[in-house]
């Protein structure tokens, strides 16, 4: 019998989801009634790689083409993924 699994996001649907750990959802520290969603979270990584890059003085050329990329591995890499888990 093959099992599928119907409960997979798209990568749009992904990035609105709240992130869900063991423990529940993540909330932001300082309002604790927001969730912080996989959008949320891609646009932290993205973020404090520019920062890393900016102080060793490297530069991204495409920055928007970059974070679209970066979006996409995380989401592949996500349980909740159209891919399943890796």
């Amino acid at each position: 019998m093959i099992r599928t699994n119907l409960n997979k996001y798209n990568f749009n649907d992904w990035l609105k989801m709240p992130i869900e750990t063991e423990d529940g959802f993540e909330k932001e520290e300082t309002n604790f009634k927001k969730y912080i969603t996989h959008e949320d979270f891609v646009n932290q990584v993205y973020g404090d790689i520019l920062n890393i890059l900016k102080k060793n003085n490297y530069d991204i050329s495409n920055k928007k083409r970059y974070k679209e990329e970066l979006g996409y591995i995380l989401y592949r890499l996500s349980d909740n993924s159209s891919y399943g888990t890796i």
